[in-house]
């Protein structure tokens, strides 16, 4: 019943039962005094109670709970739940004679130890808040905090989410129960860019929720907004977040209050004051909670006078709120999910940083650059020189200058006009609203095209900025500058968006995306793989030099094209004067094989210009031979198989067409002769490319060369054939000779000059062996006709050789009219970027930059350094289809990634997908591609590479695979023959493959 209705009723009752006059006029006195105590306790004197239920999370805490703590305290001991302490050492607290409900409110500064939450965490209601902005003072983690404006560039959902239960699990440990979210409003803006904020926070605010921390909107002097539609806008932000939970508010201005009164919010409403003496009583009214800015106990006397203004229904309620809120917030929490187990916090500082960075303008798509070759001209507008994005930027070019430019200078900064674009670089740490006008007028006024890249805030006038492209990052570490310098070339894509409204085109929440086109530069654990694990790599590779394995060699790693790993090891040589760095080049050897020949040749195939089953003679102009004199070959394959278990058929398909066959009760041994023939029928270019490519052409496997390299004594049989054609000996030097046989003597200057020449001698002696030894033409010419009568086996049988690809290289140098280096170059090497790859690279770089191969005696008789270690390769001049190229680790993995790109690099695309697919897929009854090796037990990978890893070996010490499967490049590089070309302890290590097998063992799972 009505409180009114029962009044009403009971003076009627009052009323007559008077008029009846039943009872004396004491008696009648008594029975009224009875009824108004009764009225009184019943209606006026009930226990107060604080709110049921209400939207803000901490209202799933029990209310009958708080109520029954509360309902025997005095006044003054409910107020205590009303003040925080902000920014309090650890003295004021020890001195204190205050009992605090509520923590410690870190607001602005840096200087406050967090033992305080460790003397304060026994409490069962005790509330520690801490502001996010202040949270990277409080752990050696850098990523504990990102600032809020970075965070709102991310629009992955998922990412964020990560990132804040990272933070979560951090603020647990620091025994922090309540976070601070500072939230500043944009002065003008839309209903998207405030949905694009609110959206964050709530992703936020459900995870601080799930694990019982309290969320607070720190509403720090709120702005007066340049349209009606803002600042309800912005109320109906905070509303959305009273919706979903939000546990509080934090203001610094009492009156902001005021523009708040649409906003339906039951949480606890807080007031930041210096001091006691400011509490009012409006602000004793309207806040639930106070909290004291460097707090002492002077202030306590001035505190109780609090008392006065707050009625005991007032202050019952608020401190209810405040207690039930420190007691969920000091419930047991659920962190089973924690993230921290599988996102690591380097990776999340690399994710985050990189995902914030926004294109906000681009004009004709500048970004990323294309050309790798064109010249550019950086301005660093910073306080220090920005060495991780000049050395990023050294990964992709080299073409470039750099200065500096004062931003507070009125002088116009010197833009040269000779470069294709020019990129500013604008520190503004400072966080100033506008860009000085002399830089603004000098990049509008630039004849070439420019990137601008702010770091910091957000200049409100970086709209005006009248250059090509521009960039906003919000921090300026080591790791921004180099996603930055990565952003201009390729390496990342940009996906950041606007925190904030700009203009009516630059909103919130706008971005423009661009491509990755290039290897991206970052940390193995960005993409799976573990850096501990690959830590074993430096331990493998150093053991290895210092048993003298190889002087020192290179290492590119790369997985989902971001390299990991481009590291260098140990010297040149074994005088250890000269250290290897990341820009050496090696002699790669048979890696050239498919960097050079098979990458031309795959070029080739697809324009139609060479045909795989054309034979090889279609692309030669000169196939004339000379079948004089020449002997059939004899080949002899010998092979033991075992016939245990296996059935009468099985044998007889393995003894078919075999010539000799040994049996015993389990071994079988099958000897096969083949003999080679040269005849108009069967010869080298009757042999189809397709053979060529896949080692079966049955051409015999050496260059002729031997003669040449034994050169004395080619010269001595020269010598006799002259006597016996002129039936004279000539005159020979009797003075330092050498003796061949009895009869025959010379000088070995005499034997030397017969077939080279010291020096370069035009349309006489052009084709350099090594320094000081260039090969006399006629006998260049005499070589290739040697090549022609090579004999051939009658039968396809697969034997690995350097002349098939010496036969490649010169069909497409004959299709081509030019040597294959040149080719390789200009559809390749150079839009590619490879800046240290070059067949002869004596010709234009310099030998210190060059890893020397073997100290050889026999021969050239000197240390090779810089000319191709392969006999065969240096008759044909250094350029050659088996060898001959230089390169570096770091160069081969763009090559490598290319193909595994399908064949797309830099936003070029260099051949169809389906072209390295044909050419890396195993051949029928064979382990290789088309010019490609595979991987395989015995070859030269981990064993954990799968069956569709293709790629080579070099004999000097080289590998390069590419697993398409796992998206992983491998390259290594050395010099294990230097010295000595027998050192073949690589393979007794296991070097190569070991090496190789941690990647796999690093990957995580």
């Amino acid at each position: 019943m009505p409180k009114e209705t029962e009044e009403m009723s009971m003076k009627a009752n009052l009323l007559k039962f008077i008029r009846n006059k039943k009872v004396s006029i004491p008696i009648f006195i008594l029975i009224l005094a009875g009824i108004i105590v009764g009225v009184y306790f019943t209606f006026f004197n009930k226990d107060i109670q604080g709110p049921k239920d209400g939207n803000a999370a901490f209202y799933e805490y029990p209310s009958d709970k708080i109520d029954a703590i509360l309902e025997n305290l005095k006044p003054e001991e409910k107020l205590n739940f009303l003040f925080m302490g902000s920014n309090l050492g650890n003295e004021n607290y020890s001195n204190n004679k205050i009992d605090y409900t509520g923590g410690f409110y870190f607001s602005y500064t840096e200087d406050t130890s967090t033992n305080i939450f460790l003397k304060t965490s026994s409490s069962g209601y005790f509330i520690n808040a801490i502001s996010e902005n202040i949270l990277k003072y409080f752990s050696n983690d850098s990523i504990l905090y990102a600032d809020p404006e970075l965070l709102s560039t991310i629009s992955d959902s998922e990412f964020l989410e990560k990132y804040f239960k990272y933070q979560i699990d951090n603020l647990l440990d620091l025994h922090i129960n309540a976070l601070v979210i500072k939230y500043d409003p944009p002065l003008k803006s839309d209903s998207i860019s405030f949905k694009f904020i609110t959206e964050k926070q709530v992703i936020k605010l459900e995870l601080l929720h799930k694990n019982n921390m309290l969320s607070f909107i720190m509403l720090d002097s709120l702005p007066e907004f340049e349209d009606q539609n803002t600042g309800e806008l912005f109320v109906k932000s905070l509303q959305e977040l009273a919706d979903s939970g939000l546990c509080g508010l934090v203001f610094t201005n009492a009156s902001d209050i005021n523009k708040l009164e649409n906003l339906a919010f039951d949480g606890i409403k807080g007031i930041i004051i210096d001091n006691a003496s400011e509490i009012s009583a409006n602000i004793a009214t309207d806040f639930d909670f106070y909290i004291l800015n460097n707090y002492t106990k002077t202030d306590e006397s001035n505190i109780k006078e609090i008392v006065k203004s707050l009625d005991k229904e007032s202050l019952h309620i608020k401190s209810a709120k405040v207690l039930r809120a420190g007691y969920w917030a000091n419930t047991s929490r659920d962190t089973t999910d924690s993230i921290r187990i599988t996102f690591k916090p380097k990776v999340l500082q690399t994710k985050l940083i990189e995902n914030s960075i926004t294109v906000i303008k681009n004009e004709g798509n500048l970004i990323p650059l294309i050309n790798i070759n064109q010249k550019l001209h950086f301005v660093y507008i910073t306080e220090d020189k920005p060495q991780k994005f000049i050395e990023t930027i050294d990964k992709y070019s080299s073409n470039y200058t750099f200065a500096f430019y004062n931003k507070n200078s009125e002088k116009t900064p010197y833009l040269p006009k000779n470069v294709s674009a020019t990129i500013f670089l604008y520190d503004n740490f400072e966080g100033s609203d506008s860009i000085p006008y002399v830089l603004k007028n000098a990049i509008e006024n630039s004849e070439t095209e420019s990137i601008f890249i702010n770091y910091g805030k957000l200049p409100s006038d970086i709209a005006e900025i009248k250059s090509t492209s521009i960039v906003q990052s919000y921090t300026n570490d080591d790791i921004a500058l180099s996603f930055t310098a990565q952003l201009i070339w390729g390496g990342i894509s940009a996906g950041g968006k606007l925190p904030y409204y700009l203009n009516d085109t630059l909103k919130t929440g706008y971005g423009i995306f661009t491509n990755k086109t290039r290897l991206k530069y970052s940390i193995p654990e960005y993409v799976g793989l573990n850096a501990d694990t690959l830590k074993k790599i430096d331990s493998i590779i150093n053991y290895a030099i210092s048993t003298g394995v190889m002087p020192g060699c290179q290492v590119f790693i790369a997985k989902n094209g971001v390299v990991v790993h481009n590291k260098s090891y140990g010297y040149h040589d074994y005088s250890r004067t000269n250290a290897v760095s990341n820009t050496d080049m090696y002699d790669i050897a048979s890696l050239t094989k498919i960097c050079g020949t098979t990458l031309a040749m795959m070029k080739m195939v697809e324009q139609g210009r060479i045909r795989l089953d054309d034979e090889i003679g279609e692309y030669f102009d000169d196939t004339e031979i000379d079948y004089s004199n020449i002997e059939p070959d004899t080949i002899t394959f010998i092979d033991t198989v075992s016939i245990f278990n296996k059935t009468d058929a099985e044998i007889e398909k393995l003894v078919e067409n075999k010539d000799t066959i040994h049996l015993n009760d389990t071994l079988v041994e099958l000897t096969e002769i083949v003999i080679t023939r040269l005849t108009p029928e069967l010869n080298i270019f009757k042999v189809p490319v397709r053979a060529l490519l896949r080692h079966e052409s049955g051409v015999s496997p050496s260059l002729p060369i031997l003669p040449y390299m034994f050169y004395d004594d080619t010269y001595a049989e020269l010598l006799r054939k002259e006597i016996k054609e002129n039936d004279s000996i000539q005159e020979l030097l009797a003075a330092d000779t050498i003796a061949v046989d009895t009869s025959i003597s010379f000088t070995p200057k005499e034997a030397f000059d017969c077939f080279y020449s010291k020096v370069w001698i035009e349309d006489s002696a052009e084709i350099k062996i090594a320094d000081g030894m260039y090969l006399r033409k006629r006998w260049q010419d005499s070589l290739y006709k040697d090549i022609k009568r090579l004999t051939v086996y009658p039968r396809r049988l697969f034997q690995y050789t350097d002349m098939n690809m010496i036969l490649c290289a010169m069909a497409i140098d004959s299709v081509n009219d030019k040597h294959i280096n040149e080719y390789l170059y200009e559809e390749f090497y150079k839009t590619l970027g490879l800046k240290n790859t070059s067949y002869n690279p004596l010709n234009y770089f310099p030998r210190y930059k060059i890893a020397p191969t073997e100290s050889e005696t026999f021969w050239r008789r000197q240390v090779i350094n810089g000319t191709v270690h392969y006999p065969s390769a240096a008759m044909l001049g250094g350029i050659s289809g088996n060898a001959g190229l230089f390169s570096t680790a770091s160069d081969l993995g763009i090559i490598a990634q290319m193909w595994l790109n399908g064949c797309s690099y830099g936003g070029i695309r260099y051949l169809n997908p389906g072209t390295i697919n044909m050419f890396t897929a195993t051949q029928p009854e064979s382990n290789r591609g088309l010019g490609f090796d595979k991987a395989a037990i015995r070859n030269l990978n981990a064993e954990s590479a799968p069956p569709s890893t293709f790629g080579h070996t070099g004999f000097t010490g080289c590998v390069l695979w590419v697993d398409p499967e796992n998206e992983i490049v491998y390259v290594f590089l050395s010099n294990r023959l230097h010295p000595n070309v027998n050192n073949w302890t690589i393979l007794g290590q296991r070097v190569l493959q070991n090496v190789h097998q941690v990647v796999y063992d690093a990957i995580i799972e």
